[in-house]
């Protein structure tokens, strides 16, 4: 599901942390996420790409999603799953980035 390839520790720990979320999630914030990276409720996507960005530190820190290519770019400044999945789980609940039909 996960396309991308890990080429150091920090990568690959962040990518293990994205995929223990994945894996971990209830169908609710899973929904939640399929939304927030392909624009759609449904996994109507076979892959998801992830590009590594390791200068997004402190509040500028989040995960970035392009809709179009179900591509995330991934902060590699992460340093423990517990805040890795804090964030994310923020970023899902929020709805400000929602995008819904008028």
């Amino acid at each position: 599901m996960i396309q991308t390839e890990a080429t150091n520790s920090d990568e690959e720990r962040v990518l293990g942390y994205l995929r223990r979320f994945i894996r971990d999630i209830n169908s609710d914030l899973l929904r939640l996420f399929c939304r927030f990276v392909s624009g759609s409720d449904n996994l109507s996507f076979a892959a998801i790409s992830v590009n590594f960005v390791p200068h997004l530190r402190g509040l500028a820190r989040r995960i970035v999603a392009h809709t179009c290519s179900q591509t995330l770019d991934l902060p590699t400044s992460y340093m423990t799953y517990n805040e890795f999945a804090a964030e994310t789980r923020a970023i899902l609940q929020a709805g400000h980035w929602e995008m819904d039909f008028v």
